[in-house]
């Protein structure tokens, strides 16, 4: 592995080659496990940079003689040019238990002699031709072997690899769709995996760890109830389960003055149940997200089909009820959500020791009638005698305002069954960060048109939120940087959620008073007065999820002037 590292800092004593890094996809191997696509380190080095004085100076500061002595030692080392190319390395997995995968890098140059001195460290250096590549002496004494391509050099100790990149019996190009491979080439560093392979060679170590963790949560049983336990291991044997559809993915980073980015694609089997679950994905432009309020902590949009929405409240309902499988009456409720049709959902909540838990939400349903009747259904068959909820006391016609009239459900819980034994702060805590009590109450409303859900500390407080909301006077959508990451995510969105870092702040330090069950952790006076919006998106579609995490430069301050301190003084507290 050190010589494989060793090699992708030399891989550029290059001459500038032509055409496109794209072009090298049509001599990797359709058979590769693993792409890394890095940028030319100095141009790489000059994005993080510019984002990094963007969001906080002291940051740069602290960060900049750190990469550059790096890059001076790879240029004193290698030559400057070492710095100034990309290149790609790309994988196999292994085989017959060798420790290491084949490897192999492809750097852009048309000087290849060149290359193979910079690797080897000799000056007179007499490749054997194997027939379209060459064998050589490494830098370690081992065989290594190169071969010329359009535009780049391939070098590697695996002669099949290499042999197979002179001539690849089918290529990468080939096999991977556009949406992959632009993921792959985008921004400063790009990835590619190809998960079914990895699924097929490792299918038992996957089972493997699979029973391992069900294990460990067998383990841990006697802190949590019989039933909470079937429903945490009903949760994480889905999401083995959904290891085993995917098919490949690939994403990029990409570094600017205006931020982070995470973008990339993840693909499913052409033959499995999740292929035609999502083609029936739903997508929209989430046109009212920017009237949510906007002293909420975090907005979320949704566009789900019933199934999805179905499959996600399940697994959130086994937790509260303490049952793997819904209840009869649970049962019901579902059923009648799926005829209601809920297409888009909306939603703004908050939390912490003084507001309690505050949420908002907006859904648009076929039938908002059925859907608000699911709603209440829904909430009644929470209590189970097992889970986390003591009781729920349901006052119809609780509310009436803006043409809605709206039902209470007022839930009591357990919060002995909310907190793990020995935790700081214990129950105490717990009531902290319910508002000072046991027990929520939510509203659900609706004119017939649009079904709403608000959870609040009195009706005059659900009033306020359901004003604001729908007024869309003090809506996220008024803040100076909502267009701009908003812009900065797919139009037609499955699920976009946005974070207001300050909020955040806020929240966390409420939390961890309320946690810890000390003196109340200050959230700084100076944090930045306007909200400062980083998030992600899901999209789905037949073939797979589009995801995207951005983090915009204005977050920075926020990071440097609220977290950081609030890290800090929760070491204080803990000392």
């Amino acid at each position: 592995m050190v010589s494989c590292l060793v090699s992708l800092c030399m891989a550029a004593a290059l001459g500038q080659a032509p055409g496109a890094e794209s072009a090298w996809l049509k001599s990797v191997p359709a058979d590769v496990a693993v792409v890394v696509r890095v940028k030319a380190l100095e141009t790489a080095r000059g994005d993080l940079m510019k984002m990094l004085e963007a969001m906080s100076g002291n940051a740069a500061a602290l960060a900049g003689p750190q990469i550059e002595q790096g890059l001076q030692i790879m240029a004193a080392q290698y030559g400057k040019p070492a710095t100034e190319h990309p290149f790609f390395t790309i994988m196999r997995l292994p085989k017959d238990g060798a420790p290491m995968p084949p490897w192999a890098v492809l750097v852009e140059s048309n000087n290849y002699e060149a290359v193979l001195k910079s690797i080897s460290k000799k000056d007179e250096l007499k490749p054997k031709s194997l027939g379209g590549y060459d064998s050589f002496d490494g830098p370690d004494g081992a065989m290594w072997y190169s071969a010329k391509g359009a535009g780049f050099v391939a070098f590697g100790q695996d002669e099949a690899l290499i042999k197979s990149v002179t001539k690849p019996e089918a290529a990468l190009s080939e096999k991977i769709s556009a949406d992959l491979r632009n993921s792959l080439l985008g921004g400063d560093l790009g990835v590619y995996v190809n998960i079914a392979a990895i699924q097929t060679q490792y299918a038992e170590q996957i089972e493997q760890g699979r029973q391992m963790f069900m294990g460990l949560l067998d383990q841990a049983g006697a802190q949590m109830g019989a039933n909470m336990q079937e429903s945490i291991k009903s949760m994480y044997g889905k999401m083995f389960d959904a290891i085993k559809v995917g098919d490949a993915l690939a994403f990029s980073l990409d570094f600017a003055p205006e931020g982070f980015a995470l973008s990339g694609l993840t693909t499913v089997k052409a033959d499995s149940a999740a292929t035609r679950r999502l083609a029936a994905a739903g997508a929209g432009s989430g046109e009212m997200l920017g009237k949510l309020p906007a002293d909420s902590m975090a907005f979320a949009y949704m566009n789900m089909n019933p199934e999805a929405m179905e499959a996600m409240q399940r697994l959130g309902m086994s937790l509260v009820t303490g049952e793997p499988n819904p209840s009869p009456a649970l049962q019901k409720a579902l059923a009648l959500q799926r005829e209601a049709g809920i297409t888009e959902t909306y939603s703004a909540s908050t939390g912490g020791m003084a507001a309690g838990m505050q949420n908002f939400t907006i859904s648009l349903a076929k039938d908002p009638q059925k859907a608000f009747d699911a709603l209440v259904q829904t909430a009644q068959a929470m209590k189970t005698g097992k889970g986390m909820v003591k009781d729920v006391v349901i006052t119809p016609n609780a509310l009436s305002h803006r043409g809605f009239k709206f039902t209470a459900a007022k839930t009591t819980f357990d919060l002995e069954k909310m907190v793990t034994p020995g935790a700081p702060g214990g129950v105490e805590g717990m009531k902290k960060m319910l508002g000072g009590s046991d027990t929520v109450t939510a509203y659900y409303g609706t004119d017939g048109k649009t079904l709403l859900a608000v959870t609040a500390k009195s009706p005059d407080d659900a009033k306020r939120i359901v004003e604001e909301a729908l007024g869309g006077q003090n809506g996220i959508g008024k803040a100076p940087n909502f267009e701009a990451i908003r812009a900065r995510f797919p139009k037609q969105v499955g699920t976009l959620i946005l974070v207001n870092a300050q909020a955040m702040v806020k929240q966390m330090a409420a939390q961890l008073s309320a946690t810890l069950g000390k003196a109340d952790l200050q959230v700084p006076a100076d944090l930045p007065k306007e909200p400062a919006l980083f998030g992600g998106s899901i999209t789905g579609s037949p073939k797979g999820f589009q995801f995207q995490f951005v983090v915009p430069s204005n977050v920075g301050p926020v990071i440097e002037k609220g977290f950081v301190p609030l890290i800090q003084g929760l070491q204080g507290q803990i000392q």
